[in-house]
Parts: structure tokens; sequence; C-alpha cells
């Protein structure tokens, strides 16, 4: 969470806002995820279906490169092929701890998700990595007002992520109408603020529990975005009904899942009525009725931006997801390329 100036993050209330958050991430965070408690740290995600708490990596070679002094992750599905243009899915983490080597977070609760997906559909699939939190010792993006760069240090996300796809496509042949992002908490902020600032570059984002900005005059999109916003109405850690994360006050207040949505679609130029007779679907583990509700705003938008929100009912931060959610996740992103 940016704090205005040094000076407020030094401040003793500062410092107890911080000893917070830690205490809050410590009591929920592991190795294996949040499965299921209504908290749950800004980060861990637990996969469910039939590769709930599988270590195994995914079955293409995952490699990682170095780039500005960082690195990310990046696997090339088995059908690539030079001479046709191929889509790329960024995967952004959430605000984690992490303890000893950083495989084992990167392929359990990150890579199981998404990866074999994006391999079985030929896409390109890309992970990132944040910096470290000299304070908490966790791994952050500067995304917006509301999160998560906890010592103020201004580092220039953006452009990381930017050098990042450029990086992707000086070696493969990408298509620059079919680059999709994901982010899950402090990640979803940052896919936010992505959409804000390269919405010309980025073909859609589904953010999981992360929101826009609040103030709206500092989301420039210059593009249409296709925009999915997913959230639990259980999540005690990004507020799905908006407010400091954490419910920490000090923190700058992040806009509900609802806002999030209806910015958006505003951007898009989408009607803000919605179509709500999409039928309920089921993604998270252990229910035992469809538990997801869509509303979906398509009339009027502009280009390919198309604006949905899904409402996970009694969702927490970090939901254990079925077999069905990496699928649904990717069927709307390849439905709504550039134009």
């Amino acid at each position: 969470m940016v704090y205005h100036g040094r000076a407020l993050l030094r401040s003793s209330r500062a410092l107890g806002m911080l000893l917070a958050v830690a205490s809050v991430a410590a009591g929920c965070s592991s190795k294996s995820g949040d499965t299921g408690g209504a908290g749950g740290t800004l980060g861990s995600l637990a996969a469910g279906g039939a590769d709930a708490g599988s270590a195994a990596r995914p079955a293409d070679p995952m490699v990682t490169v170095s780039l500005q002094g960082r690195t990310y992750d990046i696997t090339v599905p088995p059908s690539y092929d030079k001479s046709k243009p191929t889509p790329v899915f960024l995967e952004l983490h959430g605000f984690l701890t992490i303890t000893g080597d950083s495989t084992p977070w990167l392929t359990e609760e990150m890579a199981n998700l998404f990866a074999p997906e994006a391999a079985k559909r030929g896409i390109i699939f890309v992970m990132p990595h944040g910096n470290e939190d000299n304070t908490l010792g966790d791994y952050f993006w500067n995304a917006t007002d509301s999160c998560c760069d906890f010592e103020d240090t201004g580092v220039n996300d953006i452009g990381y992520l930017m050098a990042v796809i450029a990086d992707v496509q000086a070696k493969y042949n990408v298509d620059p109408k079919r680059i999709y992002a994901f982010g899950h908490s402090n990640g979803g902020f940052m896919v936010n603020r992505m959409a804000c600032d390269q919405a010309d570059k980025i073909a859609g984002i589904v953010s999981l529990a992360g929101e826009t900005y609040t103030d709206q005059t500092r989301c420039a999109a210059s593009a249409p975005i296709a925009f999915l916003q997913v959230q639990g109405t259980a999540d005690t850690t990004v507020l799905y009904g908006g407010g400091p994360p954490f419910d920490i006050s000090g923190i700058p207040p992040a806009p509900g899942a609802v806002e999030t949505a209806e910015d958006w679609a505003v951007k898009n130029d989408c009607d803000l009525t919605p179509d709500t007779s999409q039928p309920m679907i089921t993604l998270m583990t252990g229910s035992t009725a469809p538990d997801t509700t869509k509303t979906v705003y398509s009339a009027g938008c502009q280009g390919n931006g198309q604006t949905e929100l899904w409402v996970l009912t009694n969702g927490p931060h970090s939901p254990s997801f079925t077999a069905a959610w990496a699928p649904a996740v990717f069927d709307f992103l390849t439905a709504h390329p550039k134009p």
C-alpha cells in the first residue's frame, strides 16, 4: 500500500499497520496456500480439483530468464510454431511470503493453476516476479495507491512488466493482439494498473480479488480492454464492498468488486445496464450447488471491451478452485482479442 511520503512509513502509526499486516500474513499464509478460510494473506492461492496438492511442475519445461536485474519464468507450449503468431498469458502473483527456495511457491501455487491449460491451448505462459519488501520479507507489486508498495519505493513495475513482454516478443513470434494478464490480490491490483497504463498493448485482464483506483482520474486507459473481475463475498483481506485492504485504517481505500467492474465498463463505453441472465456456474471446490454469479456488460462496448464480474458466493480471498477454473478464465480472455 503506497503511503504518501517516507515520513509516514517511518511513523509509529505506519509501523503499527505494517506489523498488523505482517501478523495477518504470518497467521494465514503457507507454501500450500489459503485453501478456503475467509481471510488469507495477500497472495497464496490454492489449486483445487484434480491438481489439488500437486507439487509437480507443468509438463513442459519452465525456464527462468534474467532481465534488468530481475527474473521471470516462461513455458513455451509444445505446439509452438515460430511461423505462427502465438498468444501470451502473464500470471502475476500476490503479496507473497517466500521461505527458502522460491521454486516451490512458483510451482505449486501459481504454475499448476494455468500453465497446463496454456500449454494445451498453445499459449506462451509467463510468470514475472515482483520485488522483495525489505521490512516484511514478502514479494510485492507497486500497483495502485491501495496496494502494495509498503516502503514507498516507487519501483517501476509497469516498466519491468512491459520489458518482460518485449523480451518475449523479441524471442518468439507473439501475436500482439492476444497478450493477456491475470493477477491475484496484489497481482490483481497490478493487472488493473497494467490495463490503466497499457490498454493499447494488453488485450484482456482477469483480476481475482484485486481492484482498480478509487480515483479514476489516475486510470487513463487509452483503448478498450476486455476486463473480468472475480471476487468472493467473504473476502476479508481485500473487501468485496471496498475499503482499505485488511480493513486497516490509514491504508488508502480500494473500490469494491462491483465498483471496479463498473469503472471498467464505463471506460469501455459499455451500457451500465448489465446482463444478469447468465446461469450460475461452479468454480470452488466443496460447493454443493453453483457458487458463481456472472454479471456481463456487453451492450455498446467499444472494440474488445466486454466487461464481466464473477461473484463467488461466500468465497474467501484465496479460494480453492475446481478443474473448471482455468478453462473458464482462458475462455473469457481468448474470446476477446484486440480488434
